[in-house]
């Protein structure tokens, strides 16, 4: 499978990719043969930019896998949007005459599990001081206010299954 894809990065994720966050692009493909499903599969690209420097790195998460450096965002933008010698599925997989469903979805998340993970477990409490805390007030955990920033902002973005085409 050869597949271009138009309009992936939306203002907000380039936005958030300049300002130098880890981004994941998840293109995920499923290929469906009469009411079965034969096959899902995902390519996964991780996108830093290096604000200091200037400098992109993409990792493919594919097979095979790939890496690109480079300074330019077109770069970038081509490398994860122009998708070639896909293998979705061994053709022993599918029946003769049987009519296939191939369809594709695109995932774009600007704060990465491990991002959140990191940024919460940072922002826990110590529990040093806690049992003898007697200064009253309310308690607040920030590793929750930063899920509920993150929740609110809503950093993944996720299309709906689009059809390619039925064969």
């Amino acid at each position: 499978l050869n597949l271009r894809l138009k309009d992936v990065f939306s203002p907000r994720t380039r936005n958030a990719i300049e300002a130098g966050l880890t981004t994941g692009l998840v293109v995920e493909f499923r290929l469906n043969a009469g009411q079965r499903r034969v096959v899902e599969k995902e390519i996964g690209f991780e996108i830093r930019h290096d604000i200091w420097e200037g400098q992109y790195l993409v990792l493919k998460r594919a097979s095979p896998p790939d890496t690109l450096r480079t300074s330019a965002f077109a770069v970038v933008e081509r490398f994860c949007t122009e998708i070639n010698a896909v293998e979705l599925a061994p053709t022993d997989l599918l029946r003769p005459g049987e009519k296939i469903d191939l369809k594709f979805r695109i995932r774009v998340n600007t704060v990465s599990p491990e991002q959140a993970r990191r940024t919460r477990q940072w922002l826990e409490p110590s529990g040093e001081g806690d049992a003898e805390d007697s200064h009253g007030g309310i308690r607040i955990d920030f590793g929750d206010v930063i899920d509920f920033f993150f929740n609110i902002y809503k950093p993944q973005e996720r299309s709906g299954w689009i059809d390619l085409g039925t064969y």
